[in-house]
């Protein structure tokens, strides 16, 4: 990950921004979320097509997905290793807070 990239700098900014309104208080966060689980939920057509959906089917409106081999050539393999970078980040981050 680029430490400074625009998309993580953004998402910083927003994060920031959640944090400053719920005043640091993830659980207030949480009850927020699910107060607008109703409002916002999908619903299916039938509760057999809810059982056979995928995270992929429920998110394909929501998401947009791109090649990284269309940038860089044999791809960007940025799943490759992704369990132990998260481990090492979450160390990183636990030394310095």
């Amino acid at each position: 990950m680029i430490e400074n990239s625009p998309i993580v700098n953004d998402t910083r900014k927003i994060r920031c921004s959640i944090s400053d309104r719920f005043d640091n208080d993830v659980d207030s966060y949480i009850d927020y979320l699910l107060s607008r689980k109703n409002q916002t939920a999908v619903v299916a057509k039938t509760e057999k097509d809810a059982q056979n959906e995928t995270l992929a089917d429920y998110l394909a409106d929501h998401i947009g997905v791109i090649s990284s081999s269309e940038y860089v050539p044999g791809g960007a393999q940025m799943s490759k290793d992704c369990g132990k970078k998260f481990a090492e980040g979450m160390l990183r981050k636990r030394e310095n807070p």
